[in-house]
């Protein structure tokens, strides 16, 4: 980057990335946030979604500056979750958008035609650009904490880690996670998986499902949007930005 935009501009582009994963983790936090406040209305009658913000914003941080085994163990515990309520979301979810009459693979709410359809096709195609961007862009600020064999000299044997997880486990698991976002907005024509949840489920197994949901903002939200804006920011402010 520095050949393009010289030692100070370089630091143009980063600093866009880090503003938006900060923008992300506000965004992630409030849907956890709302999750949680869902379970707390549900069992003692609260409802205040900004102080549960506030606070879930606040554990995030503090699992971060942990450390990055902090991180993995979390993930590690998140990670069979967020593959149950997505297996739950999508099985209940389909049955309720057929129960409304709308097929899940077919159903498409104002169709279009002409040039209308082909701006709406570059809309999506850049959009999912820049989604899957910045997940290749998160994957270094993780990867470089893999520990590689010592006096590897065989490429894939060095980074068989980084490997599995950038072209095997990424592409799976979040194709898997658009998949259920359009099944959330074609069952309850709501984008928010907390309404979908609240619409689909009630009661003990509700507050197990917005649980879920909360775990899994909260894994996801440390990884991709706090860490590597943390390492932007560090690497910006130097000396004076500690990242840990």
């Amino acid at each position: 980057m520095r050949a393009p935009f010289g030692t100070f501009g370089t630091h143009i582009p980063s600093l866009v990335r880090g503003i938006t994963a900060s923008c992300w983790f506000g965004i992630n936090t409030y849907f956890g946030a709302t999750a949680i406040n869902g379970i707390l209305n549900l069992l003692y009658g609260f409802d205040n979604w900004f102080i549960c913000f506030a606070l879930f914003a606040t554990v995030q941080l503090v699992n971060t500056a942990l450390g990055i085994k902090a991180v993995e163990r979390f993930a590690d515990l998140a990670a069979p979750i967020i593959i149950i309520i997505s297996s739950w979301m999508y099985v209940s979810l389909s049955d309720k958008a057929m129960a409304e009459g709308r097929d899940i693979w077919v159903w498409v709410e104002s169709p279009v035609t002409g040039g209308a359809a082909f701006t709406a096709f570059m809309v999506v195609v850049m959009a999912n650009m820049g989604f899957w961007a910045t997940l290749a862009a998160d994957m270094p600020s993780l990867s470089r904490f893999f520990k590689a064999p010592k006096n590897e000299r065989n490429w894939l044997k060095r980074n068989k880690a980084q490997i599995a997880g950038s072209i095997i486990a990424m592409p799976i698991v979040n194709t898997f996670m658009v998949i259920i976002g359009a099944v959330s907005y074609v069952a309850v024509l709501n984008y928010d998986p907390v309404v979908g949840l609240q619409q689909a489920a009630n009661g003990f197994i509700l507050g197990v499902l917005l649980l879920m949901i909360v775990l899994a903002q909260w894994s996801t939200n440390t990884s991709a949007n706090v860490i590597p804006a943390a390492t932007i920011f560090s690497n910006v402010g130097g000396p004076k930005v500690p990242f840990w």
